[in-house]
């Protein structure tokens, strides 16, 4: 990914906490990169994304002119920002942390900092029911990091929010084949399941639910509208499995139940 600087390295390659200051290697035991952070753990995912970023090690030489004269970048560093956006989200601090995204982007304007500072201010911007501004600051994140499948996902949440169901299955579909975790990428099924039933295509909902179940078996989300979606297709029998394990699940999920009675009914 580029910056002002030259180039930084983005990997999918896993680094656990404390790695900072290692090696990124090729295959051939080339040293080419160390690792400033990663990986990051999205709340709304509930998962670890594997996503390494680091400095290219032709960096190294430029070292000693860093540390002496102006500094090139704020005192803080991006796992400090980062630890600051997490904070401010679960505080539901929204306006605030456009604020914060705003004034880091400022601060440090290059990659990986664009994305991560525009990724939240667009969360910020979905959750302030600012749909147009969140889908045009998403679409952006997308441009800037297109390997990245929450933000993908996010995305496509956007377009179910405003109704544009064709391109949120389209922005579900990319989420789902760039996501190595099979319970993001079920729950990203489960989402293209939404979107199609929101559509009034049935079946296709009914696959994708599928596909979220064969991922995830305790999805309950998934299971009870897999369920659901059977008795809409006059199949109830075939639903019932399904929304009875959804139950067990989640028993205090009023739609599981809903559907439980509607699948018995018909």
């Amino acid at each position: 990914r580029e910056t002002s600087n030259g180039f930084y390295i983005r990997t999918s390659a896993f680094a656990s906490t404390g790695s900072s200051g290692g090696g990124v290697f090729t295959a051939e035991g080339k040293l080419i990169g160390i690792i400033a952070f990663g990986p990051t753990a999205s709340r709304e995912r509930e998962e670890v994304q594997p996503r390494t970023f680091a400095p290219p090690v032709e960096w190294i030489e430029l070292i000693p002119r860093r540390s002496v004269g102006t500094r090139l970048y704020s005192t803080r560093t991006q796992y400090d920002y980062m630890t600051i956006i997490d904070d401010l989200k679960a505080k539901m601090k929204w306006q605030e942390l456009i604020a914060f995204s705003d004034g880091w982007l400022s601060t440090q304007p290059d990659y990986p900092a664009t994305w991560i500072a525009n990724n939240a201010k667009a969360y910020s911007m979905f959750e302030m029911g600012k749909l147009l501004q969140a889908l045009a600051t998403y679409q952006k994140v997308v441009a800037i990091e297109p390997l990245d499948d929450s933000a993908w996902n996010n995305l496509g949440n956007v377009h179910a929010a405003l109704r544009q169901y064709d391109s949120a299955i389209m922005s579900y579909e990319r989420a789902a084949a760039l996501s190595t975790a099979p319970k993001a990428t079920s729950a990203t099924y489960a989402n293209i399941g939404i979107a199609y039933n929101r559509k009034g295509e049935t079946d296709s909902a009914r696959k994708a639910y599928e596909h979220a179940v064969r991922l995830n078996p305790d999805a309950a989300e998934a299971l009870r509208n897999l369920g659901i979606a059977w008795t809409q297709l006059g199949n109830p029998a075939a639903g019932l499995p399904f929304i009875e394990r959804a139950i067990i699940l989640t028993p205090n999920d009023p739609q599981a139940w809903l559907g439980l009675a509607l699948a018995h009914h018909i």
